[in-house]
């Protein structure tokens, strides 16, 4: 398990690029080790996963052990299919080379995007705001979240704009497919 210092330099490398400097990138570990370790950001996001995923259990379609068991699958799917298919994308679009520093940035970068966007949805989604507000807050919060996650890419594989909107774009749309297949099985 990495120490406390390590996790640090991690996010601190995950905010600064969130500010748009790539000096953050010198913050990760960028070895297979450092590729390893990246996943154990999926542990400092699961708190607000799961105060998510609770947000949204009404209860009465299916029993709380179902329900667990369905969301947790899905959480993991959700760390491992990207990285899968950015294997295949990477070797596709000439930019293995820079595979780990991608996925090492993109799983810390995931530690901020939670933190930003997880609260934002459920103050939007769960609160009594007034008119147009709550839609309004999730769009703009979105927008924060995907042009982070389209820096990220870009930086973290020395590629264009366009590529990293396409990686983007599949990496949500992934996300989505996932979160909607796991929803059927509940």
């Amino acid at each position: 398990m990495p120490n406390c210092e390590y996790f640090r330099r991690s996010l601190e490398g995950a905010y600064l690029l969130a500010r748009f400097d790539p000096d953050g990138m010198n913050r990760f570990d960028l070895t297979s080790s450092g590729f390893v370790k990246s996943f154990w950001a999926a542990a400092l996001v699961l708190p607000f996963y799961i105060i998510f995923v609770v947000g949204s259990f009404d209860g009465t379609e299916v029993s709380t052990g179902t329900f667990a068991l369905v969301r947790g699958l899905a959480y993991v799917a959700g760390w491992i299919a990207f990285p899968i298919a950015m294997i295949f994308l990477a070797s596709l679009l000439k930019l293995s080379s820079n595979y780990v520093p991608f996925i090492v940035a993109s799983n810390w970068a995931a530690v901020l995007q939670t933190v930003i966007f997880v609260p934002a949805n459920i103050v939007a989604t769960r609160t009594s705001m007034e008119g147009d507000f709550a839609p309004f807050l999730f769009l703009v919060t979105l927008t924060v979240v995907l042009i982070y996650q389209w820096n990220v890419a870009r930086t973290s594989l020395a590629t264009t704009g366009l590529i990293a909107s396409g990686l983007v774009a599949v990496d949500v749309l992934l996300g989505v497919m996932i979160d909607l297949g796991f929803a059927r099985l509940i």
